[in-house]
């Protein structure tokens, strides 16, 4: 993992410097911020970090690296939403039955699943009974229905009419789990000075560094997935917002000198403006147990062992120099 730290900071930075002497963090991670001052003075900020994990199965705990901290003002009219999903299913006439826990017929057959030592002949019966006398309508129905599709009528359309009766499907909402949300983020990075550029510079290609795979196997034959990404609202603000699970980074574009006019720097050729969008996935999905740990500080990914909070005050960010603004999009 040591690596992957290690390639990162020589891509963005060009150079072998011990990371010691490229942020101003401890823990020997390097860190990007736009504008320059956003961490100090108890400015409000979100932290973006490229993580590299080391899952042994799917639900094991991961061995999480943390490669790099963006910092980053916190967008206008940032939203979240929460979706449950819940569908409708048919449960006929036996499905019913066995639904309702309370029936004794119901009852008897479930104890017959789950203990067929401990049954006895006149339960079985009785079940069998009870089963046979709900279920009459419907077994008249479908005989009238296959007696009809013999003869080549609509038997069965014409026994309901007759009944003035329609089969109760017994429909029920059934819930079938939950989705990952989305995260967009849109900002507009102005800079005020070449060295501010450069960060701005190096932003983009840490995000666009970090969302693709790295080719690996025999002739490049299979993709090593790429960094996922740790985000977080700085500390004095993330009591009253939320948190995120583990993200990917499904896209990202950058729009050079989006104020319209071509305005570069003059001894760099770095813009003057670039506008940047992205957009997140979460890798986890919300559960009770996440949302009973959330702005505390902790880890939001069940796999995470992130744990040191973000340093931060608690007066509004001013972002002098540079603007931040939020596109649609489901959080």
């Amino acid at each position: 993992m040591a690596d992957a730290k290690s390639d990162l900071n020589a891509f963005l930075f060009g150079s072998d410097a011990p990371l010691s002497e490229l942020n101003n963090s401890a823990g020997g991670t390097a860190s990007l911020t736009y504008p320059s001052e956003l961490t100090e003075n108890g400015n409000h900020f979100l932290k973006f970090s490229p993580v590299k994990y080391d899952r042994k199965n799917r639900n094991a705990n991961a061995d999480q690296n943390t490669l790099l901290g963006i910092h980053l003002p916190i967008p206008a009219n940032i939203q979240t939403s929460y979706g449950a999903n819940w569908g409708e299913v048919e449960l006929g006439q036996v499905g019913n039955l066995l639904a309702d826990s309370s029936s004794s017929s119901a009852q008897t057959l479930s104890r017959i699943m789950n203990d067929t030592k401990n049954v006895t002949v006149a339960g079985v019966t009785k079940a069998a009974s009870e089963v046979i006398q709900t279920l009459k309508p419907t077994m008249i129905r479908n005989t009238v229905k296959m007696l009809g599709d013999t003869v080549g009528i609509k038997g069965v359309e014409a026994y309901d009419v007759s009944k003035g009766q329609a089969v109760n499907p017994h429909q029920a909402a059934l819930f079938t789990g939950v989705g990952f949300r989305s995260h967009s983020f849109a900002f507009k990075l102005v800079a005020r000075s070449p060295d501010e550029s450069e960060t701005i510079h190096k932003i983009i290609k840490a995000f666009k560094y970090c969302m693709h795979p790295e080719l690996v196997g025999d002739k490049g034959t299979m993709f090593e997935f790429p960094y996922e990404w740790i985000i977080k609202f700085s500390s004095s603000v993330r009591k009253y917002a939320y948190d995120f699970t583990p993200c990917a980074l499904t896209n990202f574009s950058a729009t050079y000198n989006g104020q319209g006019s071509p305005v570069f720097y003059e001894h760099t050729g770095a813009p003057i403006q670039v506008d940047i969008s992205m957009q997140f996935k979460e890798v986890e999905i919300i559960t009770k147990a996440k949302l009973k740990r959330e702005g505390r500080g902790e880890s939001f990914g069940k796999g995470s062992r992130e744990s040191k909070d973000i340093a931060a005050g608690g007066a509004k960010a001013t972002a002098a120099g540079g603007e931040a603004t939020t596109t649609g999009g489901s959080f």
